[in-house]
């Protein structure tokens, strides 16, 4: 009988547990926008990539090739930029989301820490860097065991169409040294990227795929983006009208 009664008592809590507020809900997706405008001009990695690794450069000894795809990824407070990766030597997968102050972003990921592909010998790994202001993007994880990198370097390069990714090990006295480079061209043209085409409605990159709403059709850049878009039309709608209709910042 005293089972039954907790049991009672426990349902009657839970039935009156009120729902989230509509401030709750403002303050998350005032959480989820900040975060999305923070990683907005890391857009330039969204898309599908095929690379070549090569340990020497300009060198086929010891080189493989890999492909990775970047996606939006959306939470209710919150954004990320995450990829998968397919014959990836060293990152099968991660997900880069910013930080504070403005400019600083973590990337955690999993690791292949030993033969390729091998689940059990996979870590989960954080490196934490910032944007330089040459563009580059450079993480660093300091306690990454061997055989992987303490440092990541990633730049936007030939437009938008290719991605330079620098893999680099502390050596004695601090220094780093180049472990490996990957180099990687963008599947399609323009895909994910800024441009004079049809603009994604959630981030404003370019809109390779549409959605329909209300039997109209809209540009989105990423599967990411078209699942947000899907989960709440309305509010993402909304959302567009504003920013659109805030006036531009001078250039210069």
């Amino acid at each position: 009988m005293t089972g039954l009664v907790m049991i009672a008592v426990a349902a009657r809590l839970i039935a009156a547990a009120p729902p989230p507020t509509e401030q709750a809900k403002q303050t998350a997706e005032q959480q989820r926008a900040a975060a999305r405008d923070k990683l907005t001009p890391l857009q330039f990695l969204v898309g599908s990539w095929k690379g070549v690794g090569q340990i020497k450069r300009g060198s086929n000894d010891g080189a493989w090739t890999e492909q990775q795809q970047w996606a939006w990824k959306f939470t209710a407070d919150g954004a990320s930029l995450a990829f998968q990766g397919e014959s990836a030597r060293y990152f099968p997968s991660g997900e880069l989301r910013a930080l504070d102050p403005p400019g600083q972003f973590a990337l955690r990921v999993v690791a292949n820490a030993g033969p390729q592909d091998n689940t059990e010998t996979m870590e989960r790994i954080e490196y934490v860097g910032e944007r330089a202001e040459d563009g580059q993007l450079r993480l660093i994880a300091d306690g990454a065991a061997e055989p992987l990198p303490h440092r990541i370097s990633i730049r936007s390069v030939a437009s938008g169409d290719r991605l330079v990714m620098l893999l680099e090990r502390k050596a004695a006295g601090g220094r780093f040294q180049r472990l490996c480079e990957i180099g990687f061209t963008r599947v399609g043209s323009g895909f994910g990227q800024g441009s004079n085409g049809p603009e994604c409605i959630v981030t404003g990159g370019f809109g390779s795929m549409t959605v329909t709403y209300k039997g109209q059709s809209y540009p989105v850049c990423c599967t990411g983006c078209r699942d947000a878009f899907n989960e709440d039309p309305e509010k993402i709608l909304a959302e567009y009208r504003e920013k659109k209709a805030k006036p531009r910042k001078p250039s210069g």
